[in-house]
């Protein structure tokens, strides 16, 4: 799996550059990577936090299981205590940047219902995606945040990668696509061997 994103990002990373250089841009890799492997190592703890809701006499997923809900759906109440995290670092971040550039007035541009729109179904997939997760990994039992998260991930990046195939932002970058598609097809193995480990034993 992690071979996969790497290749998936390398990719990304000849795309821009060669974007880039079309456009007489300069890029900062070093700085690109590693805002890219922060975010990475970030992204895992959503995958802790939900693992450790379900601690035994402790985790949130527990008290909603005394308070009647199903084992599948008390996941959903570990949720809103995670995300709060998440929602409070993304909300600061995008205000710093409303103030920093002077762009609240964006908000009252003409047309802008249909942004309105594609925002708020972008965030029921999101968190429709993290609702079936937690009931495919609450029915995997103890392996499902080890096995699930990273195909959670994986799949995510497999989706957002043909997405972005056919709105052509891979045009003209024929060898950084072929360099993704290959990536792409580590990260399915990746999934495979993954789902596999948790038959064996």
């Amino acid at each position: 799996m992690v071979i996969g994103v790497a290749l998936t990002a390398y990719a990304g990373i000849l795309r821009d550059k060669q974007s880039n250089e079309q456009e007489g841009k300069k890029i900062n890799l070093k700085a690109g990577l590693i805002i890219a492997v922060l975010s990475g190592f970030f992204s895992a703890f959503p995958g802790i936090g939900f693992d450790a809701g379900f601690a035994e006499g402790s985790g949130i997923g527990y008290y909603a299981q005394e308070a009647g809900a199903t084992a599948r759906n008390s996941s959903l109440a570990i949720w809103v205590v995670v995300l709060w995290g998440a929602f409070i670092l993304n909300a600061m971040y995008a205000i710093f940047l409303l103030f920093k550039h002077k762009s609240w007035n964006s908000f009252k541009k003409s047309k802008s219902g249909k942004a309105y729109m594609w925002s708020i179904v972008a965030a029921l997939c999101w968190f429709g995606a993290l609702g079936v997760y937690e009931q495919g990994a609450t029915l995997m039992g103890n392996m499902g945040s080890a096995i699930g998260w990273p195909i959670l991930m994986g799949g995510g990046l497999i989706v957002s990668n043909v997405w972005a195939y056919f709105n052509k932002e891979w045009t003209g970058a024929t060898k950084p696509f072929g360099w993704l598609m290959f990536g792409v097809v580590v990260i399915c193995i990746g999934m495979i061997i993954i789902g596999y480990s948790n038959t064996v034993g």
